[in-house]
């Protein structure tokens, strides 16, 4: 079975090159634009791992990994955020560069 990877991004080139790397890798990618969009498909996707940008408009990366991290259904998925600043997020338990 195919690994589900959650693509919550908002320019569309960027979650475009994202899905065909991970599709190339043999994972099943599903893309959303915002974290409205994401957290309206999030209990019928039931991703393996969510890739997420943090500078989403409207809801953005940090309240919905906040809304998901405390809903105990949600709170063993992975989730990467590859475009982190070097500093600490606070509540989020996330690092960034």
């Amino acid at each position: 079975m195919k690994s589900k990877i959650l693509i919550v991004e908002d320019v569309p080139e960027m979650s475009a090159l994202i899905s065909l790397y991970l599709s190339k890798e043999g994972m099943e990618t599903i893309r959303c634009e915002t974290a409205e969009m994401a957290l309206e498909q999030f209990d019928t996707i039931k991703p393996d791992m969510m890739v997420l940008d943090l500078n989403l408009p409207g809801m953005d990366g940090f309240e919905l990994l906040s809304y998901l991290r405390k809903k105990k259904q949600y709170s063993g998925n992975h989730c990467f955020c590859p475009r982190c600043r070097r500093r600490y997020y606070h509540g989020t338990g996330l690092w960034g560069r």
